[in-house]
């Protein structure tokens, strides 16, 4: 998958330009169906878990859990350059 691209930095809250941050996404089971086991992908700045969802079209109702640099994380936590995203689906069976 090709880094999302973004129009140029982002202004924070103080209104200084921020660089958009990369952050390296890991799809887990049925989520690499058509898409990728792991891309480092490029957002804007205060991108949060739930906005890679809505870009990659993950299925809410088959969505997991979501960790960030290997701790239990919210879809909206706000990611940081550098991090790494891990996507896992509901699993079951017995």
């Amino acid at each position: 998958m090709a880094a999302k691209s973004t129009s140029g930095p982002d202004a924070d809250a103080s209104g200084v330009q921020v660089p958009p941050i990369q952050v390296t996404i890991q799809l887990v089971g049925i989520f690499r169906i058509g898409r990728f086991r792991e891309a480092i992908c490029e957002y804007p700045f205060a991108t949060c878990v739930n906005d890679v969802l809505e870009e990659l079209r993950l299925s809410m109702p088959l969505f997991g859990t979501v960790l960030i640099n290997g701790k239990h994380a919210g879809l909206e936590d706000q990611l940081a350059d550098g991090d790494i995203v891990c996507l896992l689906p509901f699993l079951d069976g017995g």
